[in-house]
């Protein structure tokens, strides 16, 4: 059957202008969620690389404070502040320690006194332009070298 001229349908090709502008803004939307979370990933990874450099340096301090115990040298005993540069960046580290009075018994009725057993206490800090960090640590040394008081 062959329709009059005039009353054919006309196919269409192509897409309106209102379908652009939607696809286009749907994209533009995801993209910009995408460009934020990718800026967010890059200022994580600079805070995270700002926790492992600390950590590294308060590392260091802690077997430099370890050797100075050892050897009997004393003066971080009463409080030291110390500046530490690093590529980026600069630590102040304060530490101090304080003797602790431990006694313990022994099995054989004897009682055990540690002279020579400290707190250290750590606090590394850090700014790098509106970035602070901070790092608190406490931790016990002890000489072991014991002595003996027989109870009575």
């Amino acid at each position: 059957m062959i329709l009059p001229t005039g009353t054919e349908k006309k196919i269409k090709h192509g897409f309106t202008l209102i379908e652009i502008i939607v696809s286009i803004s749907i994209l533009s939307f995801g993209l910009v969620l995408i460009l934020q979370w990718f800026g967010h990933s890059l200022n994580i990874l600079r805070i995270s690389e700002d926790y492992l450099r600390a950590t590294l340096v308060m590392e260091s301090k802690m077997a430099g404070i370890e050797i100075k115990f050892k050897e009997g040298k004393t003066e971080f005993w009463t409080g030291d502040v110390e500046d530490v540069k690093d590529s980026k960046m600069l630590f102040t580290i304060n530490t101090q320690a304080t003797p602790v009075e431990c006694k313990e018994e022994s099995k054989s009725g004897n009682e055990l006194i540690y002279e020579d057993l400290y707190k250290i206490k750590a606090l590394l800090s850090w700014k790098e332009g509106k970035r602070r960090g901070k790092i608190p640590i406490e931790t016990y040394l002890i000489n072991h070298e014991e002595k003996k008081i027989q109870t009575e």
